[in-house]
């Protein structure tokens, strides 16, 4: 009997969009696992088997991912974030104003993000990326 160990080499937390939660990331976490990274799945506030009821705003949010990142980083290995849809905005931002977190790389998929003029960003997003900046 010969038993397959993988070497974990990294860890990657990863963060749902709003209308998600982690149960839709296992397959890719699982993917991720057979070839050498240490996963991460969180639920934001109010999805999945979170303890809140109710979202968070734009700052509790950050304040989980900040947890998270402190948390994977317990093992000095590399920590990458692969962040989707309206949350990779505040990932991107919680990691602008915050130099010192344990980040390796950094993974963001979000139409959002690739909007190149103001005007095709949501009002709601436009605010959050305003406060968050300043």
């Amino acid at each position: 009997e010969s038993q397959n160990h993988v070497q974990i080499n990294a860890n990657i937390g990863i963060i749902h969009s709003l209308h998600e939660n982690s149960s839709d990331y296992y397959e890719l976490a699982f993917n991720l696992c057979l070839n050498g990274f240490d996963c991460h799945l969180i639920d934001l506030r109010g999805h999945g088997s979170s303890s809140g009821r109710e979202q968070g705003g734009p700052f509790e949010i950050q304040e989980d991912i900040t947890l998270l990142l402190e948390q994977m980083s317990l093992d000095n290995r590399p920590c990458f974030l692969l962040g989707h849809g309206d949350v990779s905005c505040l990932v991107y931002t919680l990691l602008i104003n915050n130099h010192h977190l344990p980040i390796a790389g950094l993974a963001l998929i979000s139409p959002i993000l690739k909007s190149k003029h103001k005007k095709n960003i949501s009002k709601f997003f436009q605010g959050i990326l305003e406060n968050l900046l300043h």
